[in-house]
């Protein structure tokens, strides 16, 4: 898999914000070498874990800028938030259990939640935040 470039598309016009979905690309990005994940399980783990913690402290930040701008779909994105941490919680387990699909299905996991998550789920609040006066 590519590594995941930051272009302009992914900002959703609040800095903060911006730069916690920065340094998630650079965790993401430890994982887009088949062959170093592939033969190299305790990277795997580690950068799950890494991405563990750095999701639920940008989750919890996003909710709270969210609820400061009154958005209207704020459940709905938690709902989001919270499926993105099971799925990285299972992933976790399976690494530890050594699984064989936890490749495919991480490489699964990061596209569609970098791809669809960023670009269109965040790309919702974005009006919102900045409408509040967020920068």
């Amino acid at each position: 898999m590519e590594q995941i470039e930051w272009n302009d598309s992914y900002s959703v016009g609040v800095d903060k914000l911006d730069r916690q979905h920065k340094v998630i690309f650079k965790i993401v990005n430890r994982l887009t070498d088949e062959e170093k994940i592939k033969n190299d399980p305790e990277l795997v783990s580690d950068t799950l874990d890494a991405l563990r913690q750095y999701t639920n402290t940008h989750f919890a930040l996003e909710e709270s800028l969210m609820a400061e701008a009154n958005y209207p779909d704020l459940e709905e994105h938690k709902q989001r938030h919270l499926e993105i941490t099971k799925k990285i919680a299972i992933l976790c387990v399976d690494v530890l259990e050594n699984k064989k699909t936890v490749t495919e299905d991480l490489l699964a996991l990061i596209k569609d939640w970098w791809v669809t998550h960023i670009l269109e789920e965040d790309q919702s609040y974005s009006g919102s935040l900045k409408a509040s006066g967020l920068k």
